[in-house]
């Protein structure tokens, strides 16, 4: 019977929290669950893959090898898990991009069938990006604030992040324009997007936190959608409380408090470097070449 540590790529589906790894990972028969890959057709995982649980009820998952596409779903015991089909390597290396870049931006969409933004395309069963607009936009302004890119050659690099199928994309992207970039960080009436990842984090607990009371905003899409994302991706109150106490306010906050540049992106000086908090939680949602390099980057040692 193959071992967890055996697998090319692991996952934690379920967690305590604690930082100390179990002494045993028992292998649940490949009967009791099913992984999807949700592209296309939505196909089976035909790849050797393993769950296992450790002696107090961790849940971890095992393939031989990531596919190319979002997300998986896991139906395990009554319950779909989103698993984001993104290597550690991968998403960790644009964590550290500094405040001082001015290149590239890491921004957050939905996630809609593509039959459902145009009827005439081929992958029309496929899922996708799309941009969120304020219900209140006129057609022009709806055009001049959704439109990130209008084509291919638009991007120079695209890097997805966090994936939740049919819920929402956090993903790194560099545009052949600079001034689209500036754009949505500085003036969107929408905003999404920022400079660092750590910004993007604190902004969209921003829009979290106005989903719930006592401003319980419905009116946004993207409040509602960003609590739904944060709900599959084991967001805790913990990553919540260290965003807001060791990054700036962001374009929410500002504006609550009544900031007349609340659209503009705050002050380099008040951007603050990602915290390990932060990065624990993006591991969380990412796979690892083995057990013990996967508690190291997700549940470290205070």
């Amino acid at each position: 019977m193959t071992a967890l540590n055996d697998y090319a790529s692991i996952f934690v589906v379920q967690h305590d929290g604690l930082s100390t790894p179990a002494t045993t990972y028992t292998a649940i028969d490949p009967s009791e669950y099913s992984i999807t890959v949700n592209r296309g057709p939505r196909p089976t995982y035909d790849k050797p893959s393993g769950l296992f649980v450790d002696d107090r009820g961790n849940i971890f998952l095992g393939l031989s090898g990531l596919v190319k596409t979002y997300t998986y779903t896991l139906d395990y015991n009554g319950t779909a898990y989103s698993i984001n089909s993104i290597d550690h390597a991968d998403a960790s290396r644009y964590l550290a991009i500094p405040p001082s870049s001015s290149t590239g931006i890491f921004t957050f969409t939905g996630s809609r069938s593509t039959q459902d933004l145009s009827s005439g395309r081929c992958d029309t069963s496929m899922k996708g990006p799309y941009v969120f607009t304020r219900a209140t936009d006129s057609a022009v302004s709806d055009i001049f604030n959704s439109t990130l890119v209008g084509s291919m050659g638009d991007i120079k690099t695209y890097a997805p992040i966090i994936s939740v199928d049919n819920v929402g994309h956090l993903f790194y992207v560099i545009l052949a324009d600079p001034s689209k970039e500036d754009f949505d960080v500085n003036e969107n009436n929408m905003p999404k997007t920022a400079r660092t990842f750590f910004e993007l984090l604190r902004l969209l607990i921003e829009w979290k936190l106005v989903a719930d009371s006592p401003w319980d905003n419905s009116i946004d899409e993207i409040a509602t959608v960003v609590n739904q994302f944060f709900s599959e991706t084991k967001m805790t109150q913990t990553v919540i409380d260290d965003a807001l106490a060791n990054q700036c306010d962001m374009q929410i906050a500002r504006y609550l408090k009544n900031n007349p540049d609340a659209r503009a992106r705050p002050d380099i000086s008040e951007v603050a470097l990602i915290t390990n908090v932060a990065r624990s939680w993006v591991a969380q949602n990412t796979f690892h070449e083995n057990i013990d390099v996967l508690y190291e980057r997700c549940f470290p040692a205070s």
